[in-house]
């Protein structure tokens, strides 16, 4: 049913798939079915709802890394982001992550090596 009802909220969307995991009723967080960071498959299962003593599945609509945004116990309303998926992130996209932490601007980065030689 989840991953019907993730197909079904992509055509609506126009074929666009939405990267945030919303619940889709008020309810309870009672597993998170992957950690945070975790790489997830596109249909995967990432954490359950329960509601009205029925556990609903929250699916990843896109491939990537799982980002959870709540904890076993949370009360959730309906279309509330319980995670999001930073799709496209493989292990070149992990590369390319860690040089965006580095300090930006070719000129700082050139002036370290340059103020080494001046010793």
């Amino acid at each position: 049913r989840a991953a019907l009802d993730a197909r079904l909220s992509l055509l609506e969307r126009g074929g666009s798939a939405d990267p945030e995991l919303r619940a889709p009723m008020p309810g309870s967080v009672t597993t998170l079915l992957v950690a945070d960071g975790d790489r997830v498959a596109a249909g995967q299962a990432v954490l359950a709802i329960e509601a009205m003593k029925m556990e609903h599945r929250v699916t990843a609509t896109v491939a990537g890394l799982a980002r959870i945004r709540v904890a076993v116990g949370d009360q959730v309303s309906r279309d509330q982001v319980v995670a999001r998926v930073e799709p496209g992130a493989d292990d070149d996209g992990a590369d390319s992550a860690a040089s965006d932490e580095r300090p930006r601007g070719g000129a700082h980065d050139a002036a370290v090596p340059n103020a080494s030689h001046q010793e």
